[in-house]
């Protein structure tokens, strides 16, 4: 949500650059420019928002192995039933 700071993209970029993972969340449609510029700020992944509950665990832990720690998320998170399925 915008607050009234703006950031450069190079600001942004160079501080995603010291994180272990980056997981990218698209607000609307995917398409090759967001994919794009998920790319260019390191995402190991692109989410789309609309299948978040379904798609944000597995993508973290997947993140998880991918830079050497195992996270089993369910056996420390309380399990949440969709409704909307």
């Amino acid at each position: 949500m915008p607050d009234g700071h703006r950031f450069e993209s190079a600001v942004v970029k160079s501080q995603l650059l010291s994180t272990s993972q980056v997981l990218a969340i698209s607000l609307s449609q995917r398409d090759g420019e967001t994919e794009i510029l998920a790319n260019s700020y390191g995402a190991s992944a692109l989410l789309d928002k609309a299948k978040l509950f379904d798609e944000l665990i597995p993508a973290i832990q997947r993140a998880s192995c991918q830079h050497g720690h195992y996270l089993n998320a369910t056996s420390s998170l309380p399990h949440f039933t969709n409704q909307t399925h």
